[in-house]
């Protein structure tokens, strides 16, 4: 798939599929606002008039009324990323595992499968009690998850109980593409710490009492790494390919999962701290030389 190449659009179109990645649909002006406001861009109304008439009629943008939200179709022909995600969640029904007792260790022979078993024993409940008044969440993390490997994710029921869930995440990554994410995951009350010192591996996920350690091999977490380094434009199909091959290329990777009060409440103390104010100094007192 290509792009027409229009002198300043570029970073443009990245923009407005970055926009209505998180809001749809919006208007034309709608569309400039937010790319005026959020995003501080020197640019003209006529400007994301054209860059939006241009994509959609490269079926990039599908239009109702005043109104534009970015093509399923498009999507779906992104590459082979989109074709494996749909034919896992459509078609595929893996043998997982059960989670028995408080310590369970899970080998997966792919990336997507070990998200997938999680994200569906979250939703089964099997973490914590999705009908808790607050469900407490923290991670600690290499770089920000891209959302399409959260795809057996029930968005709607998520953005449903996004009131009650306190979720903060410590990135070591603060690349644009991390902040892109950020951005999406803010949707659903998540709020980020980007730049967080820390080792890359385990990636840790506590959901109340529950710590659970993802351990990614080697050759996983550099093509992460050098991906989200690089990657300067949303538009860029490197970033469905590399995404591609780290969801689905045979990977080992395990998952430690212990229910330990103890231990959760010393992670999720660590990553609070992070989104702590620092304090001001005292009034009046004069610093010592």
């Amino acid at each position: 798939m290509t792009f027409d190449t229009v002198p300043g659009s570029h970073s443009t179109k990245s923009f407005i599929i970055e926009t209505l990645s998180t809001e749809w649909p919006l208007s034309c002006r709608k569309i400039y606002n937010r790319l005026s406001h959020t995003h501080n861009l020197n640019i003209t109304y006529q400007a994301v008039h054209k860059a939006v008439l241009q994509m959609l009629e490269q079926g990039i943008l599908t239009k109702a009324g005043r109104d534009y939200s970015l093509n399923l179709d498009w999507v779906n022909k992104l590459g082979r990323f989109s074709k494996d995600v749909e034919d896992a969640y459509l078609g595929a029904r893996h043998a997982f595992p059960q989670l028995k007792g408080d310590v369970a260790q899970m080998d997966f022979d792919k990336g997507y499968d070990a998200v997938k078993y999680l994200l569906e024993t979250f939703m089964a409940g099997r973490f914590i009690n999705l009908n808790s008044e607050k469900i407490a969440i923290v991670a600690k993390v290499q770089h920000m998850w891209n959302p399409f490997v959260l795809v057996p994710m029930d968005f709607g029921k998520m953005k449903e109980m996004a009131f009650k869930i306190d979720a903060r995440i410590a990135c070591r990554g603060d690349t644009q593409l991390d902040r892109v994410m950020a951005r999406f995951y803010g949707v659903f009350n998540v709020k980020t710490a980007m730049g967080v010192e820390g080792p890359d591996t385990p990636e840790i996920i506590v959901i109340g009492d529950t710590v659970i350690q993802i351990f990614n091999p080697p050759e996983m977490r550099k093509k992460i790494a050098d991906l989200y380094e690089k990657t300067k434009s949303l538009l860029s199909l490197e970033i469905v390919k590399t995404f591609s091959d780290v969801a689905f290329k045979e990977m080992k990777v395990t998952v430690l999962i212990n229910r330990n009060p103890v231990a959760a409440k010393t992670i999720r103390d660590e990553v609070n701290s992070k989104f702590l104010a620092p304090k001001k100094p005292a009034k009046g007192k004069a610093a010592r030389r």
